[in-house]
């Protein structure tokens, strides 16, 4: 409580330096808190932000990723990579972004089913960006290494990699991923 009301001071009287110093003690002091490290990191970056410091807070946003993914919270880490890669499309940065995106989706191959939300969002990024030739590649590289025949999402995958055909604007490649399977 008594962070909430210095920072609230801080903001109050303008002193987004001394915001950013009470960011930095409470960080240090509640490192080992991955939820509560995602909170503090995000107001130092959006005041690193106000203030013009982009590449401070785009560091930052990086550090944080890899910090909160060492732990047993890939679900944070998920959350601040989809930020990142946000903030690229934002920036008309469509390359980096699907890099940035095919990355985490590799980091995350062995999660079954849980990825397939992730791997539609990957669709719909590579379609809206025109870069469904370079989705197809990847996916099919991500799906036939780690999803096989007998995986029980299978079919679910199949269906991905169709969808990544269609995208591309491949139907006879779609139905034949249909047809075969993985």
């Amino acid at each position: 409580l008594p962070w909430q009301i210095l920072l609230a001071i801080a903001a109050q009287e303008q002193k987004p330096e001394e915001e950013l110093a009470l960011l930095q003690r409470q960080d240090e002091a509640f490192a080992r808190y991955p939820d509560a490290l995602m909170t503090i990191r995000r107001q130092q970056i959006e005041i690193l932000r106000r203030l013009g410091r982009q590449d401070e807070a785009e560091e930052l946003l990086a550090k944080l990723q890899t910090e909160v993914g060492r732990g047993d919270r890939a679900d944070l880490a998920t959350q601040v990579a989809l930020e990142r890669i946000d903030k690229m499309l934002a920036e008309n940065q469509a390359k980096q972004a699907r890099e940035e995106f095919q990355d985490l989706l590799w980091e995350q191959r062995d999660g079954g089913a849980k990825i397939v939300p992730l791997v539609n969002r990957y669709l719909t990024l590579t379609k809206q960006s025109d870069q469904t030739g370079e989705a197809v590649r990847f996916l099919r590289r991500l799906i036939q290494r780690n999803h096989g025949e007998s995986d029980d999402s299978a079919a679910v995958f199949t269906d991905l990699l169709a969808k990544a055909y269609e995208n591309d604007g491949d139907e006879r490649g779609a139905a034949r991923v249909r047809s075969r399977g993985l």
